[in-house]
């Protein structure tokens, strides 16, 4: 109960502050608060809680348009683990498809990250592998070690 009050405090703040540039900062302070708040729940069995609350900060981050852009990804990335833990890959598959290239556009040295995860939940399909692998030797390498890990 406790949890959900600050999660609606927070969410609160976000939505007051994505209607007016001038707040925009809120929204990024109130993320990194609701990060600092919901770190314990950041373990097997309990991040199926934070998917509500973290899509929706990612959402009004991306909305807003942070400048922190490896703060964005970060949560991306760990949206897409809350995703993946509650069993929901579906979900997290359709998210990769925002994610994956906005990641790799700004944030390209947690490309490797999110394209291991993507391969080892079968995320994405061949033809989109094949043509990721093309890119960098990198991939190529996290690839077949994570097709060993699969």
């Amino acid at each position: 109960e406790e949890f959900e009050n600050c999660v609606t405090q927070y969410t609160k703040a976000i939505n007051f502050a994505k209607g007016e540039p001038r707040y925009y900062f809120l929204v990024y302070n109130a993320s990194v608060l609701y990060w600092q708040m919901v770190r314990p729940f950041l373990k097997p069995g309990c991040r199926h809680h934070l998917i509500p609350s973290l899509s929706q900060i990612v959402n009004v981050l991306n909305q807003t348009e942070e400048e922190d852009k490896e703060w964005r990804a970060e949560l991306m990335l760990e949206l897409l683990e809350c995703y993946l833990q509650a069993g929901k890959t579906e979900e997290a598959a359709k998210f990769c498809s925002t994610a994956a290239p906005f990641i790799k556009s700004n944030v390209p040295h947690k490309c490797q990250h999110i394209f291991s995860v993507m391969v080892r939940h079968e995320l994405m399909d061949t033809l989109q592998l094949k043509e990721e692998k093309k890119t960098s030797i990198s991939l190529i390498v996290s690839f077949y070690i994570n097709m060993l890990k699969a």
